[in-house]
């Protein structure tokens, strides 16, 4: 059902909230009506909720080079548009928060236009099943697809927001899961929507599942069962991002993570775990009614590096690598003895399980490359140069300052896919299947 618009055309600027609405979603617009084409900077944007870090939002609109922000939300009104508009400083052209009805609104041709001229798209806390229910299969969630995908404009989100943009994402029907509950028992009723690429599809986030209001919350044991879940059902040697409250994790097309927040004056602290390198490394129980165990032989069940949040968010993490750029980072190992969740001091977050062809030159299944198998487009972290051959050697085209690349025009089969980033050639395998 189409919303009702009020004709905003006559007012080319605008400091008074214009506000639109209709049976499926309210708008509330702020700023400039005319839509600006700017070339972004762009980034990936994971707020652990409660309250807002201006630094980090400031960081966020920066990057927006004066474009124009658009809100998402399904309950609230229009608290963004002053703090985003005028508050923190930072120029932008407009202003715009959609709060979302009910499904309809997701296939609303101005919902979708709006979306698509966005130079920033955030998405505010509240409930990330309603988000889920709202725009799973719709435009919305092609238009977040895309933005994720291709990493071409600012995207972000707070609380349910973030944890939305995640490969997988945890949707409870009736009430969330306590850690308590999820480590005594891995299928506990409460747990009953792990969903994988359902939403979107992240070379970013591939593989990872988010979590929020971490340590507020007591949420480290259901973390870990989510992967535990995961390694056991899908067989993936997972990763799991988390944050605290006020603590914002700013990612840029280097995949280089700043870590904003108030650490020491608050607990401000963003997690990065991965599933162990090592080999035997899938849970021994995870039966429905039982307590999850999960104990690995090295003691490195899941890796976990702890950095805290700072107002100039000095604390550096590379995603691309899975490894803290500083050095006061608080590396642990976390395992699950029979429903008890453990956490012991470590020194090294490495995987040594990384096959070294030589210097510049690694081969590692943890570099997000996707979707592989492929039938069209293939995405992979930001590469000066990128070198495509198959499986023989035989290079069939040199490319320059990308993410992806057409594979239409490939014949089934196994291809080699050479990335240089930062000085580093990486490769991995890509299938192509029809």
């Amino acid at each position: 059902m189409r919303a009702l618009l009020i004709p905003i055309l006559f007012l080319p600027f605008s400091l008074v909230p214009i506000l639109l609405s209709g049976q499926d979603f309210v708008s509330f617009f702020t700023g400039d009506t005319s839509n600006v084409i700017i070339s972004v900077e762009p980034a990936v944007v994971l707020a652990g909720g409660g309250s807002d870090n201006d630094d980090a939002m400031r960081w966020m609109l920066s990057r927006a080079k004066g474009g124009d922000v658009v809100v998402l939300r399904a309950s609230g009104g229009s608290g963004y548009n002053p703090y985003f508009y005028s508050e923190l400083g930072v120029q932008v052209n407009s202003v715009e928060t959609i709060v979302f009805r009910n499904r309809d609104a997701a296939f609303d041709p101005y919902v979708v236009r709006r979306l698509l001229e966005a130079e920033v798209i955030f998405i505010a806390g509240g409930d990330q099943t309603v988000y889920f229910n709202y725009w799973q299969g719709t435009p919305v969630a092609a238009v977040l697809h895309r933005a994720l995908n291709n990493m071409d404009i600012v995207i972000g989100g707070t609380s349910a927001g973030m944890m939305i943009l995640s490969d997988v994402i945890y949707t409870p029907t009736t009430q969330s899961v306590t850690s308590s509950e999820a480590l005594s028992d891995p299928y506990h009723p409460h747990i009953d929507s792990l969903r994988g690429y359902n939403i979107v599809q992240s070379p970013v986030l591939t593989n990872t599942i988010t979590d929020t209001h971490f340590d507020n919350r007591n949420r480290a044991g259901r973390l870990v069962t989510f992967m535990a879940r995961m390694a056991h059902d899908w067989s993936w040697r997972v990763r799991a991002i988390a944050a605290n409250e006020a603590t914002v994790i700013c990612i840029d097309t280097l995949l280089i993570a700043r870590i904003f927040g108030e650490f020491p004056a608050y607990q401000d602290f963003a997690y990065f775990l991965r599933a162990t390198c090592d080999s035997p490394w899938k849970p021994q129980q995870v039966i429905k009614g039982l307590p999850l165990h999960w104990v690995t032989e090295q003691g490195r069940t899941v890796v976990v590096q702890k950095l805290a949040g700072k107002r100039d968010g000095s604390a550096l993490f590379d995603i691309l690598n899975w490894k803290a750029l500083s050095n006061d980072v608080i590396i642990e190992y976390w395992q699950v003895n029979n429903g008890t969740l453990e956490k012991i001091s470590g020194n090294d977050a490495g995987c040594h399980s990384v096959t070294a062809v030589n210097d510049l030159h690694i081969t590692d299944e943890s570099i997000p490359v996707f979707p592989n198998p492929s039938s069209s487009t293939l995405s992979f972290p930001h590469s000066d140069k990128v070198i495509i051959s198959d499986i023989s050697g035989n290079i069939i085209t040199i490319l320059d300052d990308c993410s992806t690349y057409d594979t239409s025009h490939l014949t089934p089969g196994r291809y080699i896919l050479q990335m240089l980033i930062r000085d580093r050639w990486i490769a991995r395998h890509f299938i192509i299947a029809r």
